[in-house]
This record gives C-alpha cells, sequence and structure tokens, in this order.
C-alpha cells in the first residue's frame, strides 16, 4: 500500500477552504447540494440574529430537514452549530459597537437580543475572553454623551 499525495494549487486550496479574511470566518468545502439545504437557516440567521431568539423548529421548518442535521451540516461548513453561529454574530455586532460607539452596555446587550446584563457579561467574556468593559477600554470610542436622548 502507498499514500498518494496529491498537490493542488493556491486556487483549489481556496475552492476547498475559504477564509474571509475582513469576518475571520472560515468555512469548509460543502457539496453544493448539501449547502443548499442549510443556506435558508444561514440566510434566516444573519437576517434575524439581533430580533429574536432562533428556533430548532424554525430552522428546521426553513430547511425542511430535521435539526440534528442542520447542526451536522452547519458543524461541516461554519465548525459551529446554528445556536453557536447566532452567538458569533451577536458578539461581533457587540464588539463594533463597543469600539466604535459611546453607546452603554446595558443598551448593546439589549440590542443583540440578551436583556439580562449580568449574562450578557459572561458569554461575551466566555467568547471573547474578556468582559465588554474591558474589551471597549481597548477601542477610543465616541462619547457617551452622543447617546443620552
Amino acid at each position: 500500500n502507498t499514500l498518494k499525495i496529491e498537490m493542488i494549487d493556491e486556487r483549489q486550496w481556496q475552492d476547498y477552504i475559504g477564509v474571509n479574511w475582513e469576518s475571520m470566518e472560515i468555512t469548509v468545502y460543502l457539496p453544493e447540494k448539501q449547502y443548499q439545504l442549510i443556506r435558508p437557516a444561514m440566510e434566516y440567521i444573519r437576517n434575524h440574529f439581533l430580533e429574536e431568539s432562533i428556533s430548532a423548529e424554525t430552522l428546521s421548518k426553513l430547511c425542511g430537514i430535521s435539526y440534528s442535521y442542520i447542526k451536522q451540516l452547519f458543524n461541516r461548513k461554519y465548525g459551529m452549530t446554528p445556536k453557536k453561529y447566532a452567538i458569533y454574530l451577536r458578539m461581533t455586532h457587540a464588539k463594533e459597537q463597543l469600539r466604535n460607539t459611546g453607546k452603554p452596555i446595558g443598551e448593546i446587550a439589549t440590542e443583540v437580543g440578551i436583556d439580562n446584563l449580568g449574562y450578557f457579561t459572561r458569554l461575551f467574556k466566555k467568547t471573547e475572553g474578556t468582559t465588554p468593559q474591558e474589551y471597549r477600554k481597548l477601542w477610543p470610542t465616541a462619547p457617551l454623551e452622543d447617546y443620552k436622548k
């Protein structure tokens, strides 16, 4: 038995694994047919992650397949479950708000769909390795007065 190693050029590699340098998302090749199965779920999450809780039932109905299969395909494509993908998008939005605005942290938490500030802080620390307050200190922001009404 011999091991066959096939050399692939950079373009073939980019077709297999995609990196979006802007968001640092890494995507792994998923056959088009399987990708099309989860595409409605992915688009729904991207369009609604700030507005509401995203249920397994909703995603399953959108895709016409079981939630366990959606999770399996999501894991292959994005390296995370749909729920973690929604959290990733929420935390990405929160980080952007912390960097670029002077909005109060509680307002940002509510904006990303988390009404409990303590939970938001714990989740942020778990996903980002620092609290929202500590993260904000790393970036110059607009004055808080700009956001008082």
